[in-house]
């Protein structure tokens, strides 16, 4: 991790969801309220159990947020992207972390104390609407994946995640598109299973023509048939 030094034309809160209603004078007040660092690959941004109540922004990169099982192994809860937030938690209730935080790609994170956040939150009505716009979000998705470990198969995961991480292809609706696929490994994490399993239901729909990889996007060639292997 390197302290980075506030540069205006290179650290910027404008592309922050949860602060998307701020005017740019307000932005610019809060970036000078953060801490800047930037983190490498593979490097730990926040550690399950630390007692500090900072709160993130992602200015760019991706991070995953994941924890451990007793056995120790490896429970992913989501990818993090460039406009995310993550930390306030900690912010809000006070307790120690509740997960760890990995950087996917280089990083450069803004760092906001848990005050200044909770200041911000209760002062601007969008903000706190944002957030909780976020919890709700947060709750659904674990809605969704308690029922799938439940009662879907590996298979079914595997195709109901695939779907969920695409968008519409901009050149055919018939078509989806993943533009920055998770590894076998984090997806497997995702979902539960071992990247084994994984491995060969990915292969299968590879050849199946239902899916096409192109270097780090997956193709969705056939979204019909991938949801009905979803849901059947």
């Amino acid at each position: 991790m390197r302290v980075a030094k506030w540069n205006p034309d290179k650290h910027s809160l404008k592309d922050i969801l949860l602060l998307a209603s701020l005017s740019s004078e307000e932005h610019r007040e809060l970036e000078l309220k953060c801490s800047w660092r930037e983190f490498d690959k593979q490097e730990r941004i926040l550690e399950g159990g630390d007692d500090n109540t900072d709160v993130f922004f992602l200015v760019s990169g991706q991070a995953h947020v994941l924890n451990y099982s007793g056995s120790g192994r490896i429970i992913e809860y989501a990818t993090l992207y460039v406009g995310d937030v993550f930390g306030e938690y900690a912010a809000i209730d006070g307790l120690t972390r509740s997960a760890w935080v990995m950087a996917l790609t280089p990083c450069v994170v803004a760092v906001l104390p848990g005050k200044v956040f909770v200041d911000t939150v209760i002062a601007r009505p969008e903000v706190c609407l944002a957030l909780l716009r976020k919890f709700t979000g947060i709750i659904r998705l674990s809605d969704e994946r308690m029922t799938s470990f439940s009662h879907l198969s590996a298979e079914q995961r595997v195709c109901l995640e695939l779907i969920r991480l695409a968008e519409i292809h901009p050149e055919s609706s018939e078509e989806l598109i993943i533009s920055l696929a998770p590894t076998q490994r984090n997806l497997a994490h995702v979902i539960g299973t071992s990247r084994e399993t994984v491995a060969r239901i990915i292969s299968q729909l590879r050849r199946e023509g239902i899916i096409e990889y192109e270097g780090k996007t997956i193709h969705i060639r056939r979204r019909g048939a991938l949801e009905k292997l979803a849901l059947f």
